[in-house]
């Protein structure tokens, strides 16, 4: 690693000199109620276009969290599907339904809690805004927001096509077309197919591919001018995923023994029509209905083993079955002219969502969950001099469930939710903007189902889980400052954003564990706490033919009024997955105008892996390169990814497994892919 370092650093002493005259993209934010340049958004936005993303060869989000500053992610799953922001966020899912800290979108469709489905395949752009996002986005978003979005249908023809065979068995399919259908209709249709063998050996059934990846994303989309002042888009997403599970082994290697390895799918059908309606005079109207019907299945072999291994004779497996259904509205009027004197943009908007999960479980249990949210929202961005503008926004939520399971329970949770942000951005020069953020986020309260249902019917549980019914909404206050700019040149562009923010009532995950009975128990109680640092990002244009860009990330937490089941206080300790310090530099250099060399060293410190227990990662550093062979119509990309073959874990357990050493308690891991290399070629017809 220490060779790489040097000659990066001897690559860019060389070339420090040289003129730059590449200038650096300006690239626009969409997710934001209005079309903004970054360089614009009183929040730290972290923007990932098409072409880093096929420079990474990243075929799923998971591989792009890597990157971020202050992001993580956890799998326990065949994909990392669940994210963290500044330390915030989700770990796990089992019988209860969650709400997530950080929400996702992809073409407008809400995919919260759904992160398996995150293929990259013709995705031009990936926004992570960091922080509550109350009046944007609402409960889905305390911690922040991922929001994706395809490739627009153009009025030219032109057929994509991407294929690509790397180690372990991987083979990758990919095409898009665009075109019109008539001079006011385009349409785009992308397909994707991933398959790779994994990077597990199960050696109790002789296979190489009880963790392997199968996975097929469609999208379909009409953009239809209908008049001079209608526009209409539709769009269609279709996925088969059909991933194994088997994460796990006893002897914390790749190398695993169960008999009855698990699965993690997901097949979606999701639909968005976006209406644009430009004919009042003093204001915009916009309105999109999306319906997302989803079902997946999870499941793994939970002693981790074949049978009579365990003397007592323990073999278990376990399911879980979801069907996932949600139907969304968000209207809003944006307006044309200022008002109160010429000085005031506003936007006033309707949210509504129906959402319905049924669950079942192998071990006879069954749920169903329906839940409606009604919220009203509105942002008014002021100025208040020619430089200095206010921005304050509010949203009001009614957000409502019901609750039914086969263990006889029938639960009804109501209550209204708020959050907003006031924000001043002052513009020092026509290239450099400060900010000042404050913001409220919020996530609902609920029940825990499984806790009260494990009441009833285990004396084990019955005096931890009686106390643990329910928990209340968590709320996220944040204090944010910043700086952003462009260099005269254009070829320096920068953000740098410090954060405080407080957890009040911190939804934490607890357990029960009766390790005798191989009887687990989840559920969540409140707690606080305090997670504060910064961000730092920047991409500079060396030179005509080298680019370099990075992003660094500290972060420190604190876990306060939080004792474990156990009875171990762990206030004062930090948050899980939440590292100190993530960064992540990037090198691109062209090479001659035909071939170019780009290299990636990303990493993080240790961090905790649950807040019930003390088991830590090491720190990792991954390096990953690439060679491009680029002409007008084609390409050739040779890839290497983790090129120094780190062992990393992605989830980690703690408890007693193992009959060998009499279920002594001790950390189990997930590991993150092993080296790894392959050849990718694409084609583009017009």
């Amino acid at each position: 690693m220490k060779l790489v370092l040097s000659l990066l650093s001897a690559s860019l002493l060389s070339a420090a000199n040289a003129k730059a005259s590449n200038n650096i993209e300006r690239i626009q934010v969409q997710g934001d109620f209005r079309q903004t340049n970054i360089m614009d958004v009183p929040s730290h936005v972290t923007l990932i276009d098409e072409a880093q993303i096929e420079r990474r060869q990243a075929q799923h989000l998971e591989s792009i969290y890597q990157s971020l500053a202050n992001v993580n992610f956890s799998a326990g799953a065949s994909r990392g599907k669940f994210v963290q922001i500044r330390g915030i966020g989700e770990r796990s899912q089992f019988t209860d339904s969650i709400n997530p800290s950080v929400g996702m979108t992809i073409d407008s469709i809400d995919y919260s809690g759904l992160g398996l489905g995150s293929s990259l395949f013709d995705i031009n752009q990936i926004e992570i805004f960091r922080g509550p996002q109350g009046t944007r986005f609402g409960n889905s978003a305390m911690a922040g927001m991922i929001h994706m979005m395809s490739t627009a249908p153009e009025d030219q023809s032109i057929t994509k096509l991407k294929l690509g065979v790397q180690q372990y068995g991987g083979k990758q399919l990919n095409i898009a077309n665009t075109g019109p259908l008539s001079d006011s209709l385009n349409y785009r249709f992308s397909y994707s197919q991933f398959l790779h063998d994994g990077y597990q050996e199960n050696q109790f059934l002789r296979r190489i591919d009880t963790q392997g990846f199968d996975e097929q994303t469609g999208r379909f989309q009409l953009a239809w001018q209908a008049s001079d002042t209608l526009k209409l888009h539709w769009t269609t997403h279709w996925m088969d995923f059909d991933n194994g599970y088997d994460g796990f082994s006893l002897d914390n290697t790749r190398r695993t023994f169960s008999d009855k390895p698990g699965q993690d799918t997901q097949n979606t059908l999701a639909h968005a029509l976006n209406a644009k309606f430009s004919g009042f005079n003093l204001f915009d109207l916009e309105s999109t209905v999306t319906l997302n019907d989803t079902e997946t299945q999870y499941g793994y072999d939970e002693d981790w083993t074949y049978p009579r291994f365990h003397p007592d004779g323990y073999a278990s497996e376990d399911h879980y079955d979801r069907k996932h259904q949600q139907l969304t509205l968000d209207s809003r009027a944006i307006s044309k002219t200022p008002v109160f004197s010429g000085r005031t943009d506003y936007i006033f908007g309707l949210y509504t969502s129906h959402k319905e999960n049924n669950l079942n479980r192998k071990q006879s249990y069954h749920s169903e969950e329906t839940t409606q949210q009604v919220a009203l929202y509105s942002q008014l961005d002021t100025r208040l001099s020619r430089d200095l503008t206010l921005i304050t926004g509010l949203r009001f939520e009614q957000y409502q469930s019901d609750f039914t399971n086969s263990h006889q329970l029938n639960l009804k949770h109501q209550e209204d939710l708020w959050g907003g942000q006031i924000a001043l951005h002052y513009q020092i020069h026509a290239n450099q903007s400060v900010f000042a953020r404050w913001s409220r986020g919020y996530k609902a309260g609920g029940f825990n189902g499984e806790a009260l249902s494990k009441a009833k019917d285990n004396p084990h549980f019955a005096d931890i889980l009686a106390k643990h019914g329910d928990f209340q909404a968590e709320t996220l206050i944040s204090r944010e400052l910043g700086l952003k700019g462009v260099s005269q040149d254009q070829n320096l562009q920068y953000q740098l954003t410090f954060f405080h923010s407080k957890r009040q009532d911190m939804q934490v995950k607890g357990w029960a564990i009766e390790a005798s009975e191989h009887d687990f128990t989840g559920f969540i109680v409140n707690a606080n706490g305090t997670n504060y640092g910064l961000e730092a990002e920047f991409q500079f244009q060396v030179a005509q033919d080298l680019e370099l860009s990075a992003a660094v990330g500290y972060l420190k937490t604190e876990l306060k009024d939080f004792v474990t089941s156990t009875g171990i206080d762990q206030s004062g300790r930090e948050q899980a997955q939440s590292p100190n310090l993530s960064y992540s530099t990037n090198l691109l250099y062209d090479i001659t105008d035909a071939f170019s060399f780009n290299t990636t060293i990303e990493g993080k410190s240790a961090y905790y892996l649950s807040d019930n227990h003390d088991t830590k990662t090491d720190d990792v550093t991954l390096l990953h390169a690439d060679i491009t062979y680029q002409q007008t119509q084609w390409q050739i990309l040779l890839w290497g990814k983790n090129l120094t073959d780190e062992t990393y874990p992605v989830r980690g357990f703690y408890f007693g497994n193992d009959p060998r050493d009499g279920y002594t308690e001790h950390a189990y891991y997930q590991f993150g892919a092993p080296r790894e290399f392959g050849l990718t070629f694409t084609m583009t017809f017009e």
